[in-house]
């Protein structure tokens, strides 16, 4: 298939797939997944594991959970489907789950069984030292922090608004505002700490 031509096929939109996946065009890769997979490919198996990988990669971890989960029930001997079951679940902090998939695979796969026992390894040793979560409650912390600092300016602003006697625009709706936003800071400084 040439770069121009549009696939039309199972399998041209599972190898466009792995062309956007290897080019970094994640939701490229998706949407040709999910086209090989609606055309009924014959490995629905792998286009599943693979969207799962390309979810992942936009940290669409519910959905790269969800692909694993599909790829297991497509072929329930492919140690690939529970690597990638096992990796989405680290990435949500969900340790037991991804531990008991690797374990999964381990006994259902036919083949992959020294690369899910390294994957188990792996595992084991980030919940340990708490790596892969610490990282991504570390996002949660910076992004909650901006919301409280963009929130505390929209309170200053409306409350100097609110007090300046003779501009009236709205007063009621400028008192609900600034409630509303109160609020929304009270909320992320509890879930902050």
């Amino acid at each position: 298939m040439s770069a121009d031509t549009e696939p039309t096929t199972a399998q041209q939109f599972k190898d466009k797939g792995n062309e956007h996946f290897s080019a970094k065009k994640w939701q490229d890769a998706v949407d040709a997944y999910t086209k090989a997979i609606e055309l009924n490919h014959p490995d629905k198996h792998v286009c599943y594991g693979n969207r799962s990988a390309a979810n992942l990669k936009l940290e669409n971890t519910i959905a790269a959970v969800a692909d694993a989960n599909c790829a297991i029930d497509a072929k329930p001997t492919w140690w690939k489907a529970y690597s990638r079951l096992g990796t989405a679940l680290q990435h949500r902090g969900e340790w037991d789950d991804a531990e008991a998939a690797y374990t999964n695979g381990l006994e259902k796969a036919t083949d992959g069984h020294s690369k899910l026992r390294n994957n188990l390894k792996e595992c084991q040793s980030r919940r340990s030292s708490g790596s892969s979560s610490s990282s991504s409650s570390g996002n949660q912390k910076s992004t909650i922090v901006k919301i409280q600092s963009y929130l505390k300016y929209f309170i200053i602003i409306n409350a100097l608004l609110y007090m300046i006697p003779f501009i009236n625009i709205g007063g009621d709706c400028f008192r609900s505002c600034m409630l509303g936003c109160i609020v929304k800071y009270i909320l992320t400084l509890s879930f902050h700490g």
